[in-house]
């Protein structure tokens, strides 16, 4: 299992730097560039604007520009030696490939220190804000993480109920009513919901607030402290119902299929041929072997979260990723988007590893040492 696991970890780093070249491509050629997402072209004279590109290093070829991108993310391109005082802290009065501001710094300021040793990825600098583009992605990947966590959870644990339920009660009235249900929550985007949601239990009601993740009363959050847990739950609640509707709902689908094909096996019929009861047969034999599709399935949907609430954040103003990225798109800040876009795909090739691994676990028959 250890050497199937550095196996697949090194097999990463080819396929890491191949989803680089190929996003940092495309976004380059989109229209437009951080130049004119900054400052109105309308103020650009005398040439200003392809000055300014010049500064940035936006006048260079694509190639050149991967390259200056993939030495500023390198974890060791710093010259600073390791204890040497000067290199605590790395005063941003640059952006990447260059040695000078831009623009002028009363517009975007520089005093931001940044830790660089010990050696770290810290995915270049933002165009806009001149600060790490590690450093804005870790300010927002916790409230991302926390809303996709608890959305998969809730939605594996209840569609695995309801999915179990459907099958124990085959061909029934509840049956009809959840695949119903579960064929409108995978046909419908999640945005539609949302919009139903805030419509209905935000404009209506009232019972749910409409943005962040707390009230602006709580300027600093204790997790300890009843009333600001409670306050932050009824935050989560709505936007984790948006974002876990079409993941419960295929859950919910996949159980009962599984659940109906265990059922139907040989080694179920004989255990209830010996006498067992339904409950044993069902927790120790059937319910067991159902899981082993769910356990990949759980594990690949956490990419796919990830990227499908970046429109549900916006629309709560959730300070996740979702926001940073929309913004990013906005701005032509390519090292943010080149930022969001790796800790993507690095996510995909960890669930890919870690649905083998849980497989693995789960079902002794498997060998991955046999799998190549």
């Amino acid at each position: 299992m250890t050497k199937y696991i550095i196996r697949r970890t090194l097999i990463a780093i080819p396929m890491l730097l191949a989803i680089s070249i190929m996003t940092f491509t495309f976004i380059n050629l989109a229209p437009g560039d951080p130049v004119d997402a900054m400052i109105d072209p309308e103020f650009f004279v005398g040439g200003a604007g392809d000055k300014l590109r010049a500064r940035m290093g936006l006048d260079k070829p694509i190639h050149e520009r991967y390259l200056l991108w993939l030495i500023e993310v390198s974890p060791f391109s710093s010259s600073c030696e390791k204890g040497d005082p000067t290199c605590e802290t790395l005063r941003l009065d640059r952006i990447p490939g260059t040695n000078s501001w831009p623009i002028p710094t009363d517009i975007i300021p520089t005093a931001v220190n940044l830790k660089i040793w010990p050696p770290d990825v810290n995915l270049g600098y933002s165009y806009q804000f001149g600060v790490s583009v590690m450093s804005m992605i870790g300010s927002r990947i916790i409230p991302t993480l926390e809303l996709t966590i608890v959305a998969l959870l809730a939605a594996t644990v209840i569609g695995t109920a309801l999915g179990v339920l459907q099958a124990l009660r085959q061909y029934s009235a509840l049956d009809y009513t959840f695949s119903v249900g579960a064929l409108f929550g995978i046909s419908i985007p999640a945005f539609f919901f949302a919009l139903i949601a805030l419509y209905i239990f935000v404009a209506i009601l009232g019972w749910f607030p409409s943005y962040g993740m707390r009230d602006y009363t709580i300027t600093e959050f204790d997790i300890f402290n009843p009333s600001h847990l409670l306050n932050h739950v009824h935050h989560l609640t709505l936007p984790v119902a948006v974002v876990m509707i079409e993941s419960l709902a295929g859950n919910m689908r996949y159980m009962r299929t599984a659940m109906l094909d265990v059922m139907r096996s040989d080694f179920v019929r004989t255990a209830q041929s010996k006498g067992l009861s339904s409950w044993l047969v069902f927790g120790r034999h059937a319910f067991r072997n159902a899981l082993l599709p769910l356990v990949t399935i759980t594990t690949l949907r956490l990419p796919g979260l990830i990227g499908g609430i970046i429109i549900i954040e916006h629309m709560f103003a959730w300070p996740g990723m979702g926001q940073l990225g929309i913004r990013a798109i906005s701005d032509r800040d390519y090292t943010i988007i080149m930022g969001l876009a790796m800790i993507t795909a690095a996510l995909v090739l960890f669930s890919n590893l870690l649905a083998d691994v849980l497989y693995a676990f789960v079902d002794p028959r498997v060998r991955v040492e046999e799998q190549g």
